[in-house]
């Protein structure tokens, strides 16, 4: 896949160019993201990767997860990021991105998504994506359209120090 570096492109324009990777040289401001578990994290598959359901036994407690590929699983899931970032331009144009696993890890210091599920909501920690908040970053984003839907993909953030 093609990657664009045009400098003056504007988040608006991603709905009209072609699917495709999009680097904005230009830094872009991420206005907010997703901080809340069930917007931030999934249960996935050991194995594949996949959302998985997670089987409540009497105690409450998820001990057998169930994957379309692989069936039940004994053990917990582990958790992947996959969180809403919300990213806007000069302009003031804005576009909904998401960030996976690896990206989102990298860019929270390491933490990954399942020690990030287990940190109450009054752990400092928890608000790790929350300090990423108007902050520049050079971004390259992944567009791919199916019918009338569109995804953006964020593969490449690196936060400018200011």
């Amino acid at each position: 896949m093609a990657t664009s570096n045009n400098e003056e492109m504007l988040l608006s324009e991603l709905e009209q160019v072609s699917d495709g990777t999009y680097a904005f040289t230009r830094p872009l401001t991420l206005v907010t993201c997703a901080l809340s578990p069930e917007y931030v994290c999934y249960p996935a598959c050991k194995i594949c990767n996949r959302k998985v359901l997670l089987e409540t036994t009497k105690g409450g407690h998820h001990n057998v997860s169930i994957c379309s590929v692989h069936g039940r699983q004994k053990g917990t899931a582990v958790y992947k990021y996959a969180t809403g970032l919300l990213f806007a331009d000069h302009k003031g144009n804005e576009v909904w991105a998401t960030g996976f696993d690896q990206l989102v890890q990298e860019v929270v210091g390491g933490m990954t998504a399942s020690d990030y599920m287990s940190l109450k909501s009054g752990d400092e920690r928890y608000q790790s994506l929350n300090v990423l908040r108007g902050k520049q970053a050079r971004v390259t984003i992944r567009k791919t359209t199916k019918g009338d839907y569109r995804n953006y993909t964020v593969i490449a953030l690196e936060i400018i120090h200011s």
